[in-house]
């Protein structure tokens, strides 16, 4: 994903609330662009295997991991400011980490096939359904203001 372009432009959006040269506070932070931002880029693996069983059934397993490099979020620091004369919260995007989130996943579907036995309008499909989703952190994701 690309960063917007203001979160690219460096001009400050000052809290109305607490207007410069005086201090804010970390919950009323000023907003500033970062230049050197890099766009968070993703790598993934998908493996799927499906067997289609005799009489409409089906099996399926699906598993998957994604890795993010260069994970952009918002962090707040306490700065100094051109606009004031003394230090400001300034909250900016941040790539915060080399190794990024990774997600791990694995979903299995089973389906039998359809009871048409039965003299009613539904048609009863057995199915089975799990799915097991895991976020590690990330490695080394401080950063230096």
């Amino acid at each position: 994903r690309s960063p917007t372009l203001q979160s690219l432009i460096a001009r400050p959006s000052i809290n109305n609330r607490f207007p410069a040269p005086g201090a804010n506070t970390p919950t009323n932070v000023d907003r500033a662009g970062n230049p050197t931002l890099l766009p968070e880029l993703a790598t993934g693996l998908d493996v799927a295997v499906e067997r289609y069983l005799p009489g409409s059934g089906l099996l399926s397993a699906n598993v998957f991991h994604r890795q993010i490099s260069n994970y952009m979020r918002s962090q707040t620091a306490l700065e100094t400011v051109t606009w004031a004369n003394v230090p400001r919260y300034v909250s900016r995007m941040q790539n915060v980490g080399a190794a990024g989130p990774r997600t791990r996943a694995s979903m299995t579907f089973a389906s039998g096939p359809a009871d048409r036995s039965r003299p009613t309008a539904v048609i009863v499909s057995p199915s089975i359904r799990t799915s097991v989703f895991g976020m590690s952190p990330s490695a080394g994701s401080s950063v230096s203001t």
